[in-house]
């Protein structure tokens, strides 16, 4: 199936790495994108998190 020379190995290496790099980027923007475009202004990947200051400076 592979050849003997060590430079093929690494070739085919290289393109799995990119081949799955690829894939978790489309998940990971597929995720994060319509988060980002709901909450804009959070400052963590929490919701609620400008609101909590809010809650405590009226308490």
């Amino acid at each position: 199936m592979f050849s003997d020379d060590p430079a093929d190995w690494i070739e085919y290496d290289k393109r799995q790495f990119r081949q799955i790099l690829g894939r978790l980027t489309l998940v990971i923007t597929g995720t994060l994108d319509p988060h980002l475009a709901r909450y804009p202004r959070a400052s963590s990947s929490c919701p609620a998190a400008g609101k909590s200051s809010a809650r405590s400076a009226g308490a």
